[in-house]
């Protein structure tokens, strides 16, 4: 087996610098803890960025995987299978909603929410062509791939990979918004509000520090969005599933929002999978091919 320093070395020589790891290599996971090719034991507090609420390797979702492997890994979208629309109606009715749409990756769920309210944005609310708005706030972590990195307040994120998509960010309306005020929220509203199709807000922030909104924000933000004809899109990525105490960190104040993206921990660390879900009207903005 090689050591540590090797496999730093075959890192540092092969692999991306998308990532500063810390220098531990990780041989295996169970529950809540790691150990490392030196026999090593650590608790898991970072959960691998929330993916591993379950703890690594359940062995119930290990079998679930195995069974389902077994038969059959791989269908093709052109057919249907046995096993997509029971989970689509199983997560449905888990969080009250009326459809599902699956992606791999948590940016990828945040890019089809972005491209669903911008549809309903033009087809349902009557917004002028190209002129679609997604709001953000300061300090967001939404993924990624270009739609979030474009609706991003970090510069580091953005720099040097535009040109970038517009009408997304946390400057939409001519100024900054910042996280969890509720005077600039309401201004972007007062100057933006017609062409604004969704609001995209965290409801705790996670890469800016595990930042909770104020209480009473989100309610207001869901008023505001039901007044001016604007979708209000959770990420639910990092929040979802337990992690806050609720099954989703809306519950927490009482809302629900018109789209709901999901993922890392809906799969439970053995499968890249995020969901956007949402009601009929929304959800059948987008169409086949999309």
């Amino acid at each position: 087996m090689l050591t540590t320093e090797e496999y730093a070395e075959l890192s540092a020589r092969y692999c991306a610098p998308t990532h500063l790891p810390i220098p531990i290599v990780i041989h295996k996971g169970e529950g809540a803890r790691l150990r490392d090719i030196d026999g090593k034991e650590y608790i898991d507090f970072l959960s691998s960025f929330s993916v591993a609420n379950q703890g690594h390797s359940h062995p119930r979702i290990v079998k679930a995987m195995i069974d389902q492997c077994q038969k059959i890994a791989l269908c093709t979208s052109a057919l249907q299978n046995e096993t997509y629309p029971l989970l689509c109606k199983k997560i449905c009715d888990l969080l009250g909603y009326d459809m599902a749409a699956s992606m791999n990756s948590g940016s990828e769920g945040v890019d089809m929410a972005i491209k669903i309210a911008r549809k309903w944005g033009y087809n349902v609310k009557g917004i002028e062509p190209d002129q679609a708005k997604v709001l953000t706030v300061t300090g967001n972590y939404h993924g990624k791939t270009l739609g979030p990195v474009s609706g991003s307040s970090f510069s580091y994120a953005k720099d040097g990979f535009g040109p970038l998509l517009p009408n997304i960010g946390p400057n939409v309306a001519g100024f900054e918004v910042r996280f969890t005020n509720l005077d600039d929220i309401k201004k972007a509203f007062e100057t933006s509000g017609k062409e604004l199709a969704a609001v995209l807000i965290e409801c705790v922030q996670g890469f800016a520090g595990c930042l909770p909104t104020e209480p009473g924000y989100l309610q207001a933000v869901q008023e505001l969005c039901r007044e001016h004809n604007v979708l209000l899109i959770a990420d639910e990525i990092q929040t979802g599933f337990g992690r806050t105490g609720t099954l989703m960190a809306y519950q927490h104040d009482g809302i629900k929002p018109d789209l709901v993206v999901i993922g890392k921990a809906l799969t439970g660390g053995l499968y890249p999978m995020s969901m956007v879900l949402g009601s009929k009207t929304i959800m059948t903005q987008i169409h086949i091919g999309v």
